[in-house]
């Protein structure tokens, strides 16, 4: 009876066996031609890309460094003629826009508030209230159908964080339109929808007040005023 078999051992055979790192540089370096190219036009895009990085915060940092310079930042024309692609531009552009919205010079705020529509979506937050300010604009100036798409294009911007305050925005212009029965409905969804606390209980508050019955004048009132 055999208790055990005899296993010959078998010598593996070297995985690397035949290698040759000088073969292959040797192989490498015939083939110089199919890589050597791609390499360099690598290592171009590479440097290319670290020198416009280190251009870009430069720009950025003397654009700043000058905005700050300004007690003012509506004052600050000087940056938006050197550094007119820079965010510290951007800033002032908007400045200068709630500048001419307070005074109410409605000609100057709209350009400088329409230039700021085109912005990439990293400044969502400059257009979507360039898109409020300039429906507001609109609405001072009683031109109610151009201030209400400003507010729907707010709204539906997909970058627009709050769209709720556009649309009581809205209720607002409506109201001044004379269209009650469209202000109500949006406060009423608002009152119930909206995402800040805030926002629903002032837009419940407006949805009441319009919702309740005019009292007529009392008496007293009556012969107060007649009396003036």
């Amino acid at each position: 009876m055999v208790l055990y078999k005899k296993v010959e051992t078998v010598r593996a055979r070297p995985v690397f066996s035949g290698f040759s790192l000088e073969r292959l540089l040797s192989q490498v370096w015939e083939k110089r031609g199919l890589w050597i190219l791609p390499l360099c036009f690598m290592v171009v895009v590479l440097v290319g890309y670290a020198g416009y990085e280190w251009y870009q915060d430069r720009y950025a940092d003397q654009a700043a460094a000058l905005l700050h310079e300004q007690k003012e930042w509506a004052d600050a024309n000087k940056v938006t003629q050197e550094f007119d692609r820079s965010d510290s531009a951007i800033i002032v552009r908007m400045a200068k826009g709630g500048k001419a919205l307070k005074e109410k010079k409605w000609d100057e705020a709209v350009p400088l508030y329409e230039s700021l529509l085109k912005l990439p979506p990293r400044y969502s937050f400059f257009r979507v209230a360039a898109l409020q300010n300039l429906a507001l604009v609109y609405r001072e100036k009683k031109e109610w159908e151009k201030a209400l798409d400003y507010l729907k294009q707010a709204e539906n911007d997909p970058e627009n964080a709050l769209p709720d305050y556009s649309r009581f925005l809205t209720a607002q212009v409506l109201l001044d339109k004379g269209d009650t029965e469209g202000a109500v409905k949006i406060y009423d969804q608002l009152a119930k929808e909206a995402s800040l606390p805030d926002l629903r209980t002032e837009a419940e508050k407006r949805k009441t007040s319009l919702a309740a019955p005019k009292q007529e004048p009392s008496k007293k009132a009556k012969k107060r005023g007649a009396k003036k």
